[in-house]
């Protein structure tokens, strides 16, 4: 019984974990796109090309959250129990 109680557990904190850094994450992105989008809207002569410019994402960061969000969780959840 002790067992299931501790994998349920584990994967209670695990979700936990997704969840909140998914709403951290995607708090910390617009914050950043809007202050982004603020800063070329009264800087620039040209807004539309460097919005274009501009856009995307940085592969560096997407694999840092995709490993973040990969390994995180159990790393927290063995250190946790």
């Amino acid at each position: 019984m002790f067992p299931i109680i501790m994998a349920f557990v584990s994967i209670a904190i695990s979700l936990a974990v997704r969840f909140t850094c998914a709403i951290l994450g995607d708090y910390l992105y617009r914050n950043h796109v809007i202050s982004n989008i603020k800063h070329i809207k009264y800087s620039s002569e040209d807004y539309d090309t460097e919005i274009v410019r501009k856009g995307g994402i940085s592969p560096i960061w997407f694999g840092a959250a995709i490993l973040l969000t990969r390994f995180l969780p159990g790393l927290l959840g063995t250190l946790i129990l």
